[in-house]
């Protein structure tokens, strides 16, 4: 017994000691580019404490069709890369080499031979045009060779329903539908370029608008609104909603709001009324235009409901 416990205690100070090491052989950071010429760039990071040497990765990077892979050992916290092709996009990232030990690879740095750095800029200029069932969402390019961006919006303060969803665009502009009228929301975006991200902006929030009418296309002619059946339309004694479900959908509840955006009605969708058509009185309503939101566990489905006396 004594002797594993010595064991255990020799292992114990083994590991002690490798955490220790690794510890005084920090990962570079503050990883930069300067230009050398058109094929040629000078690679830069701040000197680390206890480096021996360091070790480089250099690749071509988003938009670079042409393969290339050089690794190189430099002592010095400089190193100029040659034979790029001009203009096109590279990356390359740095380890430090301590006596005995060695760093982790630092996040890659992407830049462009012949033109400055290009990293993966935060967008910024968020702005939102709202109708009311979706926005459009808009921001300013920011650098670094775009693949494509995240964007994400939730329900913002003061909006008790829940809404979440992450959307990817190729341009700086995307659409966003299922909202209700008159109702807070936020997003934000964040930029990707290649095997980089750039880090999220701050939320921007948006207030939805009232719904218009029932020539309103943008509801009409909403997408999101696939697979829903709303008869009759218009309506007079009452309307049946029916959702012809995706696989593994289930329905969770119904909404009835008027133009305004009031919540008038909110129902709960039992298992065994899943496929069946859900009758909603419209005889207490006025005439107008009405909107319903169906939630399912996958999705909110906007559609509209005209009610004639």
């Amino acid at each position: 017994m004594r002797k594993i416990t010595q064991f255990a205690l020799a292992i114990t100070m083994i590991v002690a000691v490798s955490h220790q090491v690794s510890a005084q052989c920090p990962t570079p950071t503050g990883l930069t580019m300067t230009v050398a010429s058109t094929t040629s760039s000078v690679l830069n990071w701040p000197a680390v404490a206890g480096a021996v040497s360091y070790r480089l990765e250099i690749q071509n990077a988003t938009g670079n069709n042409v393969q290339f892979l050089a690794t190189a050992n430099t002592v010095t916290n400089t190193y100029t890369i040659s034979g790029l092709t001009a203009g096109a996009n590279y990356k390359y990232k740095v380890r430090t080499i301590c006596s005995g030990d060695k760093s982790g690879w630092s996040a890659y740095y992407l830049f462009t031979s012949g033109s400055g750095q290009t990293q993966c800029g935060i967008p910024t200029g968020l702005s939102a045009t709202p109708n009311g069932s979706g926005a459009t969402l808009n921001w300013l390019t920011s650098t670094g060779p775009l693949t494509r961006y995240n964007i994400e919006v939730q329900n913002a303060s003061g909006n008790n329903v829940p809404f979440n969803t992450v959307l990817i665009s190729t341009t700086n502009s995307v659409s966003v539908t299922g909202l209700l009228p008159l109702k807070n929301y936020k997003f934000k975006v964040r930029k990707i370029c290649g095997g980089i991200k750039s880090n999220w902006t701050a939320w921007t929030n948006f207030t939805t608008t009232a719904l218009a009418n029932i020539n309103d296309a943008r509801i009409m002619n909403d997408n999101s609104s696939a697979g829903v059946v709303v008869y009759p339309n218009p309506a007079s004694d009452n309307v049946n909603i029916k959702l012809e479900r995706f696989e593994s959908e289930e329905l969770e509840s119904i909404q009835l709001l008027d133009s305004s955006g009031k919540l008038l009605l909110s129902r709960n969708v039992s298992v065994d009324e899943q496929d069946d058509a859900i009758a909603i009185d419209t005889q207490v309503l006025n005439a107008g235009l009405y909107l319903v939101m169906i939630k399912t566990n996958q999705r909110n489905v906007p559609s509209r409901v005209l009610v004639v006396k």
